[in-house]
């Protein structure tokens, strides 16, 4: 059959049997493994939530749930419970309560460290890790003391953080489209940092302008940045208009990407003055007839001719207000046809005008 001889069908068919046999053994073997660990998933997990009722030996339970979140760390209450057994512990110590802390929350610092690389987007990994950070006081020769009093500092300490630059470097050279890592709320926390980090999200979307984490979380700094470094109004708008122009060099390499439109409406947000939505305009609108087809050009630019009407309708330029308001029309309509799937949202956004 099919160029095959019986007996070697008969032979491959005896061959198949055998074969079938050893891999349902296998499977079965299998099973009864992966029910002796749910078992001993399940009783470890009642022995903490039990333990927790019963206020248990504290240094035990980290024990316990260290065991359980290495097999799951998933489980966000664990976490949870795991910082209120720190806090007491860190609470009872009247003398050497930073030694304790760095030694406990530093244990649990290196405990984060080794679950993000085998679970890299877990959210609460990110979390309890970030309040590992928080609370860990700083190093001892990073302690200063002025006039007898000893201030910490424990959210300024730059050393901790760029330890954290390193750790989260690491993570989006893996992954650079890894939300949590961008997310990740240490840079803020100090301006040298932060300015460390725009120059990291710089390097990123440079490399990819397609890098929605990289652009967000570069507006995320920035928004407290440009105040906390004291700047005037003209310092900020010349900060802002750079951003304007990274984002055209984006939009002219790639126009149908939406990260880069998101980031320009964000933009957009800080700045919706006149002269920056007509320069914006006019930009796009150059774009537009290198690129007829490109909905996003189409989608903000009637956007922010519907902004430049209200403007001039409320400074009495109502020819102005009635061209932008026409401009606008002609953009919708015209992605009707090019974006059908959005048609209807189109349609009412003409009608709204």
């Amino acid at each position: 059959m099919h160029g095959i001889k019986r007996s070697a069908f008969s032979h491959s068919t005896s061959d198949s049997s055998d074969s079938s046999s050893s891999s349902s053994a296998a499977a079965r073997a299998k099973k009864t493994r992966e029910a002796e660990k749910l078992r001993a998933y399940a009783a470890l997990e009642e022995s903490i939530f039990s333990a927790r009722r019963e206020e248990d030996e504290e240094m035990e339970m980290l024990k316990r749930t260290g065991e359980l979140l290495g097999l799951n760390p998933e489980v966000y209450t664990v976490w949870s419970f795991r910082r209120e057994i720190m806090q007491r512990m860190i609470g009872a110590a009247k003398r050497a309560r930073d030694a304790r802390a760095r030694r406990l929350i530093g244990a649990d610092v290196e405990l984060t460290q080794h679950a993000l690389k085998a679970h890299p987007k877990v959210y609460w990994i990110w979390n309890h890790r970030a309040w590992c950070l928080e609370h860990l006081p700083v190093d001892e020769d990073e302690v200063v003391e002025e006039e007898g009093r000893v201030d910490r500092q424990r959210l300024q300490s730059p050393r901790k953080w760029k330890r954290e630059l390193k750790l989260v470097d690491g993570m989006l050279q893996m992954d650079g489209r890894n939300f949590h890592g961008w997310n990740y709320p240490y840079a803020a926390l100090h301006l040298d940092l932060a300015a460390q980090e725009l120059a990291y999200t710089l390097r990123h979307v440079e490399k990819d302008f397609s890098n929605f984490s990289a652009w967000h979380h570069r507006g995320i700094i920035l928004c407290g940045y440009w105040k906390a470094k004291g700047w005037d109004v003209d310092r900020i708008r010349s900060a802002r208009d750079e951003e304007f122009e990274l984002i055209k060099q984006a939009m002219y390499t790639d126009p149908s990407d939406e990260s880069i439109w998101n980031y320009h409406s964000w933009l957009i947000d800080q700045d919706a003055s006149v002269r920056v939505l007509e320069r914006e305009c006019e930009q796009i609108e150059e774009l537009l007839e290198l690129e007829p087809d490109a909905r996003y050009c189409m989608r903000a630019l009637s956007q922010y001719n519907i902004l430049l009407a209200a403007a001039s309708s409320s400074s009495s330029s109502n020819s102005d207000s009635e061209k932008r308001k026409e401009r606008a029309k002609q953009l919708l309509r015209r992605l009707q046809i090019v974006d059908a799937l959005r048609k209807e949202e189109y349609k009412e956004m003409e009608q709204e005008i």
